[in-house]
């Protein structure tokens, strides 16, 4: 039986788990907890009033997701599509990031008109 780590006076290895961040995501909405999360995956339950974020903590990772595929694929329509929608999100994601990260900003500002 393992042991639970405390920090503080709590045990993080107690409480629910689950399997992808979605789940978590709505578990804070329906008052289970508190999540961590990327402020890009739940501003739309920010901009509802459905989350807060109590205090400004923002960290950052060195993970990516890639798109990879033959260089000659990239004449298919289809995939030339998606490539450019992948793009055009990634820079509404930095914006959000670029919100997230600077103690001075207003997520208000980032985040869409309610």
């Amino acid at each position: 039986m393992a042991r639970a780590r405390w920090v503080n006076g709590i045990a993080t290895e107690s409480g629910l788990r689950f399997e992808n961040s979605g789940l978590c995501y709505q578990a804070a909405v329906d008052g289970l907890g508190i999540a961590i999360a990327h402020v890009a995956f739940v501003r739309e339950d920010l901009a509802r009033g459905r989350l807060v974020i109590p205090f400004h903590l923002p960290m950052r990772n060195d993970i990516g997701y890639y798109l990879v595929y033959p260089q000659r694929q990239l004449r298919q329509p289809k995939l030339r599509a998606f490539r450019q929608f992948l793009l055009r999100e990634s820079v509404e994601t930095e914006r959000l990031m670029a919100a997230e990260f600077d103690p001075e900003a207003t997520l208000d500002r980032a985040l869409p008109a309610r």
